[in-house]
């Protein structure tokens, strides 16, 4: 389970995440691996700047495998890449 999130960078084309998991030992620990999803329930935080526009829809849903983590780490860091 996730304990906390927070956006380490945001740039024009991509935001990097650290997520905080409760037991991280047991992420993707069998061949079948655990994912984070991620859905955005409203894009008016998320506008290009040159355009006004919005950088995708709400309601957008990313997907990404969360590979297996060691006992003591507890933060797994990933950027996320956006196609505006």
């Amino acid at each position: 389970m996730v304990t906390s999130w927070k956006v380490l960078d945001f740039l024009p084309s991509t935001m990097r995440l650290q997520v905080t998991f409760d037991y991280p030992q047991y992420l993707s620990m069998n061949e079948i691996r655990d994912q984070l999803v991620i859905t955005f329930l409203d894009n008016q935080y998320f506008i290009v700047s040159s355009s006004q526009r919005p950088l995708f829809a709400s309601g957008t849903v990313i997907q990404k495998y969360v590979p297996p983590q060691l006992p003591k780490t507890s933060k797994w860091t990933h950027s996320l890449d956006f196609v505006p």
